[in-house]
């Protein structure tokens, strides 16, 4: 049945009751909160002072999976703990508020690391493909591919070099029977 929650009226008072925030639900730990249906917000923090903006936020996301953004004295987001596709992701933000860098399981159930650059290009992305091999690409400012080091699809190494217009220009690999392969282009 439903226990009334002990009165607690002066600063400092506790409470031994398990109780539940939010609705009316029996609690499921000592102290349950469910989340607004409207607004989605479950627990807000503020510093000491400054009721205008939140420094850590735990709430449910579009979705109903669980959010966990902490933020700078200003209300900025600075770090991220989400749900993606039922997937784990957490970005890390300047101080302007911009992911600057994201780690996730993507859609091969593989780690992926994304960093980003100060105009929020991609400068440097650490993945695996969908049968777990390695890859790393470097990106320009633009965030276009000069440089992909991976492992190709019998296992061996492979490391590839674009020019400014995006063509291959020197590319080291091994063949199936683990024999060195250098080529280098010429684009012009």
């Amino acid at each position: 049945g439903a226990v009334t929650l002990q009165t607690a009226t002066d600063n400092g008072s506790t409470t031994t009751n398990d109780i539940t925030v939010g609705n009316s639900s029996a609690a499921t730990a000592p102290l349950t909160i469910v989340t607004d249906g409207s607004t989605k917000s479950g627990i807000d923090v503020y510093a000491d002072g400054d009721l205008g903006n939140k420094i850590l936020t735990l709430k449910a996301d579009s979705n109903a999976a669980g959010e966990i953004s902490i933020k700078d004295t200003a209300g900025v987001d600075s770090v991220k703990i989400s749900n993606t596709s039922s997937r784990g992701q957490v970005d890390l933000y300047d101080d302007g508020g911009v992911v600057r860098m994201t780690a996730e399981v993507d859609s091969n159930e593989q780690g992926k690391l994304t960093l980003k650059d100060s105009s929020a290009n991609d400068s440097v992305k650490l993945s695996s493909d969908s049968n777990k091999r390695g890859t790393v690409s470097v990106h320009d400012s633009a965030g276009v591919i000069r440089m992909t080091a991976l492992v190709d699809s019998n296992e061996q190494g492979e490391l590839t070099l674009k020019d400014s217009s995006a063509n291959e220009s020197i590319k080291l690999a091994s063949d199936s029977n683990k024999r060195g392969i250098v080529d280098i282009y010429d684009a012009a």
